[in-house]
């Protein structure tokens, strides 16, 4: 299976962002840790979305 370096920069962001995420809404808002998953969540949000430019059909099922 070859798996393209922008599809892996992809999942390696979007994991944890999916974790962080979920975290962040059960955690009690505004403590000093709530702010800082928040921060590195948008850095790994713009992350997937600018990476996702670059992602290219391949394969089958294009």
């Amino acid at each position: 299976m070859d798996i393209s370096l922008s599809i892996l920069i992809h999942l390696f962001a979007v994991i944890p962002t999916i974790v962080l995420g979920l975290l962040n809404l059960v955690m009690k808002k505004g403590t000093a840790i709530h702010k800082l998953f928040g921060r590195i969540w948008v850095i790994l949000m713009l992350i997937t979305s600018f990476i996702s430019f670059f992602i290219q059909p391949t394969g089958s099922l294009t």
